[in-house]
């Protein structure tokens, strides 16, 4: 057997038996509405609905003035937007994380956030005492895996308590935890999807992690929010992009200065 076969073998034996146990906990959630570990997240259900949220990404566009005009918006952020919290005496409403590097070069800043909830995607929240700082989704997260290097695939949930699906970026986790939470208007900002093999050049602060198929990184997360903007009833949620440039184009544009 060669080297490939065999870690096609491993990979594909490992595939089944993590989606077997995934798949097992979405069907006991659906049909008892209860678990362990995601309580407080089936409690965030509908909780904003009919209001607006602004996704506030780290890519280079975004700006401290850009955060410092949603100070009084509901807010969802993620990933190295913790280094400016401090220096803006702000912190977002909601607070994402679920890569491990970016955890591991950031969990001192993360830990010192004092008024956002933290939501935690199940790969780290071993990390994360159960508290009700610290809000629990189960992230698929198994075609990212598999597909950055062979074929593009994901889904969208409407409810995160049964499982939140992969997109390539922390970015669409966020925005399937803000439909989650009922909020009808939704707007990205900072969202560049356009990357560099430079870590200081593809975010607003860098969050010190290098992503190896960076050159592929606009094309996966364009491929999955066009998947979303497919998927989700304008009824539902209507989705822009307030980003200053960038190559996002999955969502109607607007400028930020004319929504506030």
């Amino acid at each position: 057997m060669s080297l490939i076969q065999t870690y096609n073998f491993k990979f594909l034996y490992f595939k089944f038996i993590y989606r077997s146990f995934f798949l097992l906990g979405v069907f006991y959630r659906k049909i008892t509405n209860h678990s362990f570990f995601y309580n407080k997240l089936n409690e965030l259900k509908d909780i904003h609905k009919g209001k607006r949220v602004f996704i506030i990404c780290t890519g280079p566009s975004l700006t401290n003035d850009d955060i410092l005009l949603l100070k009084d918006e509901y807010t969802i952020s993620m990933n190295s937007i913790v280094k400016l919290t401090d220096q803006l005496n702000w912190e977002p409403t909601y607070y994402c994380i679920q890569d491990l590097e970016v955890y591991r070069n950031l969990n001192n800043e993360i830990k010192n956030l004092k008024k956002a909830k933290i939501l935690v995607g199940s790969i780290v929240k071993k990390y994360f005492p159960k508290n009700n700082r610290f809000i629990y989704y189960p992230i698929d997260f198994i075609d990212h895996l598999h597909s950055s290097y062979i074929k593009l695939k994901t889904n969208f949930s409407i409810n995160s308590f049964h499982r939140v699906f992969d997109g390539y970026t922390v970015a669409y986790s966020c925005l399937q935890l803000a439909v989650h939470m009922g909020f009808n208007k939704i707007y990205f900002i900072g969202i560049d999807a356009n990357y560099t093999g430079n870590i200081n050049e593809n975010n607003i602060v860098p969050s010190g992690k290098f992503d190896p198929t960076y050159n592929t990184a606009g094309r996966r997360i364009n491929f999955a929010f066009d998947k979303a903007n497919s998927i989700i009833d304008k009824k539902t949620a209507q989705i822009f992009n307030v980003t200053r440039g960038g190559k996002l184009e999955s969502f109607n544009r607007k400028k930020i200065e004319d929504i506030l």
